[in-house]
């Protein structure tokens, strides 16, 4: 008699009862109800009347049902030697290499003994007890399943995809709507929800201004500079790439990426990538019930700010003509210590501190009143006058005018720089902006930031969910250059997400098999799939016995049934709970943005770029003192309703 061992760590009877393997001359307790004879003659009885007449009594534990049949189903195609396409390895390539992880962890066991000053025993039944099993054969069995489903997804995979023809990369595309992104991180933790009075320490305000002049000089890659100075370090290290983000959230509103990052993509791509309010990046991106949903986004984001390059100029150090680091004139503290007033706050949260997508233009830094134009060249004296002629209408002040002829370098090729918007073919670039010059990566790829409760992001778009499908599907590999099967065009290898950047061939193989696993679990069903394929497989070889009229059939095609009902079920609520936490995500952020737009609308609460005219180089602080004063035009202790 032959028996499998398939029940692992399983602790109730009922479970336990669920997987007994034998003989076909062994008689079971109770009448065998469902059974499936196995590829080398092998009989499993999965559920006997006891256990049939309990799942009538509970119909929630048709999931144990499930789980269990599909272990039978994998385990016996396995052991029995039957053939299976596309699997790379045979039962005994995987048993040997379990038994290998065994002993690992066995050898992790006597590790841990020593470093805990603990028996071995004590550490080896902690391990146990980690992996849900009691012994080490039970150990063993779990870890050859584990890896037998491995092969089997694998296996099915290839069957289901060609270089040809990849069904389920196209619903993958189709359905999760990826975009492959890079990004630049400053990071400002702190203050994410202070949307007016937001401050940076001078080392932020510092770091800020490296990134934006770098990628302004127009002397290296996005990538260069990402590798250079990102505060990502993992993205960092990859050229700025943070690999791909899709439609897929949590019930609870979450996405994979931060959700600012995440929402500025799916914004920017629809109003800046040549979309329309009525094309289908609105219809597929973003939910119904979002208010107003064919007009909210592009009110919330037609009028993208922009971001003068001349902030990142005087974020700088002082010692490179910034007011970064300036906190202090004449030995007196500006504002009486409200910081909210140091030069490179106020530029924070005028141009910088707020959570829509924003771009980077060859413009200067201004404030506008009654055509008046002030910057840090006018006199304390006239600043003093044109403040005190202001107090009555002091929001005229807050406008975040800009004005062209802003001098940048011109854009070198093969680097970041400056070209005119109206260049790059993009009609809502071209409507908005005209000529004046906005921030490009050296694929003339717009660069724009956004800011999340992590920092700054810099980040521009590798690739579109809304590019063709067929260029998408040739952009996202599931193979590395070292294979065989990778894609070639006029003898040489495609240009891919896997190989696009400079990566070795680890990083290569480690990205492929991350798009591999991303299109495998987008939708949450793939591991229904293995289950239909090896069920249909089974019923055409008629290994379980639901034929016939009898009444052991009947209940055994009914047990079969249930767990079709329950995979159907499931594959339904994988959908709603996708469709839930993807429209909580959206209204949470414009919650957040309706809260943000409030605060900034409010009289006073930002300060004028005016206001750090008391940092100004070589004034004579005493002139302006009166206005940093309690009640003075640019003291904001008491402006906080």
């Amino acid at each position: 008699m032959k028996k499998s061992k398939l029940s692992l760590g399983l602790v109730t009877s009922f479970v336990a009862a669920l997987a007994l393997a034998g003989c076909s001359d062994v008689k079971a307790k109770d009448n065998s109800i469902l059974t499936f004879k196995g590829y080398d003659g092998v009989t499993y009885e999965l559920a006997t009347d006891a256990l049939y007449d309990q799942y009538r009594k509970d119909n929630s534990v048709i999931s144990t049902f499930y789980d269990k049949v599909l272990e039978v189903l994998i385990r016996d195609r396995f052991e029995s030697g039957a053939v299976i396409e596309n699997a790379s390895k045979d039962y005994q390539q995987i048993k040997d290499e379990a038994q290998v992880d065994v002993q690992a962890a066995k050898a992790k066991a006597t590790e841990n003994a020593k470093s805990n000053k603990t028996k071995y025993e004590t550490e080896w039944d902690a391990i146990l007890s980690s992996e849900g099993v009691e012994d080490e054969e039970e150990l063993l069995q779990k870890y050859i399943y584990n890896k037998e489903k491995a092969v089997l997804e694998d296996a099915l995979y290839a069957s289901l995809t060609s270089k040809t023809d990849d069904k389920l990369k196209k619903e993958w595309i189709e359905g999760a709507h990826p975009y492959h992104i890079r990004h630049i991180l400053v990071k400002v933790e702190s203050g994410a929800s202070d949307y007016t009075r937001g401050t940076l320490t001078s080392d932020q305000a510092i770091n800020l201004s490296n990134i934006g002049l770098a990628l302004g000089k127009s002397t290296d890659t996005f990538g260069g500079i990402a590798s250079r100075l990102s505060e990502d370090e993992s993205s960092g290290a990859l050229y700025g790439d943070v690999g791909t983000t899709t439609v897929k959230a949590s019930t609870s509103g979450t996405f994979s990426m931060v959700t600012e990052f995440q929402l500025a993509i799916y914004i920017y791509d629809a109003l800046y990538a040549g979309k329309d309010a009525t094309s289908t990046v609105y219809t597929d991106l973003i939910p119904e019930s979002v208010p107003s949903t064919a007009t909210a986004p592009a009110t919330a984001f037609n009028s993208i700010t922009k971001v003068p390059y001349e902030v990142f100029e005087l974020l700088a150090s002082e010692d490179n003509g910034g007011y970064g680091d300036v906190t202090k004139n004449n030995n007196k503290i500006v504002g009486q210590g409200e910081e909210v007033v140091y030069p490179r706050n106020i530029l924070w949260n005028k141009y910088l501190n707020h959570h829509e997508p924003f771009l980077i233009t060859d413009e200067s830094v201004v404030d506008e009143y009654d055509s008046t134009t002030f910057d840090l060249d006018n006199t304390a004296a006239e600043i003093s006058s044109m403040l005190t002629d202001a107090k009555a209408d002091w929001t005229k002040m807050n406008v975040g005018a800009t004005k062209a002829g802003y001098a940048v370098d011109d854009k070198k090729d093969g680097a970041t720089g400056f070209v005119a918007a109206d260049s790059l073919g993009i009609q809502a670039l071209t409507d908005k902006l005209g000529a004046t010059k906005i921030l490009v990566d050296e694929k003339n790829n717009p660069i724009f930031g956004v800011r999340s409760e992590y920092g700054i992001h810099f980040i521009i778009i590798e690739k579109s969910a809304f590019e063709e499908t067929s260029t998408l599907e040739k952009w996202y590999q599931v193979y590395s250059p070292k294979q065989a099967d990778y894609p070639t065009e006029d003898g040489k290898q495609v240009t891919s997400y896997v190989n696009y950047a400079k990566f070795n061939d680890d990083q290569m193989a480690a990205r492929a098999s991350a798009i591999k696993d991303a299109i495998k679990g987008f939708d949450g069903s793939y591991q229904y799939r293995i289950y239909e394929k090896l069920i249909e497989d089974a019923n055409t070889a008629g290994r379980f016995d639901i034929s016939g009229e009898s009444e052991q059939a009947k209940k055994a095609k009914e047990l079969l049934d249930s767990i079709d009902n329950y995979i159907t079920l499931q594959k339904e609520k994988n959908a709603y709970d996708q469709e839930v936490g993807y429209e909580l995500a959206w209204d949470n952020f414009m919650l957040k943005f309706d809260e943000q737009t409030a605060e900034r609308a409010k009289d006073q609460r930002v300060v004028p770029w005016v206001a750090a005219i008391g940092f100004k180089k070589g004034i004579n602080y005493s002139d302006v003192e009166d206005l940093y004063k309690i009640g003075g035009l640019c003291y904001y202790g008491d402006k906080a309703q």
